[in-house]
């Protein structure tokens, strides 16, 4: 019985490092692969088609609240160049924010967070300029998939002259993650050809125990890039 015992263990030991080792061999191929990813011009988007989707990128996450990283701050120099790039183009700009009540079922799976009314729920204040851009809209979500947002969506797969997204902000393996794909999946089955752009520079998510950031920031790129979604390295602005 002891024999047989160890045996077990020994064998569940040598599963563990074989799948260590293959998986180490498939991540450096993933990783050589993501950060291969081109840069392109936002010049070569077309201004009336293009439509820049800010998720998340609020206190909550990054400042302040049982969910924030503020590591994750390193993406907002980024984004507000980008936005501003974007806003000068006359592109429109859509931003998504967690907006809960306290009884969202979502408490279930993550501690409170992003109440609705309070600081945790409000964009970043480096984004707040954008409060005056005619063409923006900051719209709330009560789920990690702004997509079943009836408004959200309405003005992302159910407009009919955009057919280019450029997603940004956190969660890369949870709230962004979810809405690309969303976005990607429904184009599809509806035999739109959307084109949907995630720049790595713009996007992050948080570090915790059993949640690598690096792990799962490149990951999810890998998981996008196999849906169709376009992963670049970064959008260039410059003319």
């Amino acid at each position: 019985m002891v024999k047989n015992k160890t045996r077990g263990v020994v064998m569940i030991f040598e599963e563990k490092k074989n799948f260590i080792d293959e998986c180490s061999e498939d991540l450096s191929l993933i990783y050589d692969d993501i950060s291969s990813s081109a840069v392109i011009n936002l010049s070569s988007l077309d201004n009336e088609k293009t439509k820049l989707c800010i998720v998340d990128v609020i206190n909550g996450f990054i400042k302040c609240g049982p969910l924030s990283d503020n590591s994750i701050s390193a993406i907002i120099p980024e984004i507000n160049l980008l936005s501003k790039a974007v806003s000068e183009n006359g592109m429109e700009i859509i931003s998504f924010y967690d907006n809960h009540d306290e009884n969202s079922p979502e408490f279930e799976s993550f501690p409170p967070h992003c109440l609705e009314g309070t600081e945790e729920a409000a964009v970043v204040s480096e984004l707040e300029w954008l409060n005056s851009y005619e063409k923006y809209k900051c719209l709330p979500k009560k789920s990690t998939n702004a997509f079943f947002e009836e408004e959200i969506k309405a003005l992302t797969s159910d407009d009919g002259k955009a057919d280019t997204f450029i997603i940004v902000g956190d969660c890369t393996d949870i709230c962004v993650l979810q809405f690309a794909l969303a976005l990607k999946v429904n184009a599809n089955a509806k035999g739109k050809r959307v084109r949907v752009i995630v720049p790595i520079d713009c996007v992050d998510t948080y570090g915790a125990p059993m949640h690598n950031k690096n792990l799962m920031n490149l990951m999810s790129l890998k998981i996008m890039k196999n849906s169709g979604i376009e992963i670049v390295r970064k959008i260039n602005t410059a003319e």
